[in-house]
């Protein structure tokens, strides 16, 4: 070897030294993530937006998701956006009566290869009075809201707030706080936008926000929940 390719050949193999090989990348496996929200609307159907994250499984595949819906209270919501890690969405309604029956139930999709949390039935609150009611002017006026039992039971579980407006079309005034509705909601006269006798529309809006986790942690599902109850307010002259 003359000198000249001994030099070629020294400078080759400095430079080969220097060389970071990289490692491929691949998709963090981890926990599916699953979140849902749901509008329930005073004439008893829902709204739903979900969106699903499978995530990939330990040998870096795209998990697969089958059956594909996400069921409420057993009706069916497929999916649409599928993207190309398998990540989609669930946006539509469904007519599942929950004014009457009182509770919603959350079947979320299922991940092949992964347990899916069990099923969420969750209460929400309903209406106890008529759907108009009538009271004199310029007096408190009085609603009542039926509460489940549940509520009582899991409160530091989950996160509630409420907020009632009465309208009349041109004014609104609101009530609200923390924690879920009380059972007897009075409104003041000053929170009442007429000023003479007439007809105002007041709507209570329930809103509760819980995490349910698979006991192994690999499944995640997060829903809110926004129950809408309207009252017809019709206020009198004695």
């Amino acid at each position: 070897m003359n000198a000249r390719n001994a030099v070629v050949l020294f400078a080759m193999l400095a430079n080969t030294a220097c060389i970071d090989f990289v490692e491929p990348v691949f998709p963090p496996s981890g926990a599916v993530l699953f979140s849902a929200s749901a509008d329930v609307l005073p004439d008893g159907s829902v709204n739903v937006r979900a969106h699903l994250t499978p995530g990939s499984d330990m040998n870096h595949a795209w998990r697969m998701v089958s059956p594909d819906s996400l069921r409420i209270n057993a009706a069916p919501l497929s999916s649409s956006n599928i993207a190309a890690d398998n990540q989609r969405d669930y946006i539509g309604s469904v007519t599942v009566d929950a004014k009457n029956s009182g509770f919603l139930r959350f079947q979320p999709p299922t991940v092949v290869g992964v347990t899916p949390p069990a099923v969420l039935a969750l209460a929400i609150p309903q209406q106890a009075d008529r759907d108009t009611v009538r009271f004199s002017f310029a007096a408190p006026f009085i609603l009542h809201v039926r509460l489940p039992q549940s509520f009582a039971i899991d409160s530091a579980t989950v996160s509630r707030t409420w907020l009632i407006e009465i309208s009349d079309g041109a004014k609104a005034f609101r009530l609200g706080g923390d924690g879920p509705p009380p059972a007897t909601i009075t409104v003041p006269p000053e929170y009442q936008p007429l000023d003479k006798a007439g007809t105002t529309t007041a709507t209570l809006l329930a809103f509760e926000t819980r995490r349910v986790d698979q006991p192994s942690g690999d499944y995640i599902a997060v829903y809110s929940i926004a129950t809408r109850i309207r009252w017809i307010v019709q206020t009198l002259v004695k």
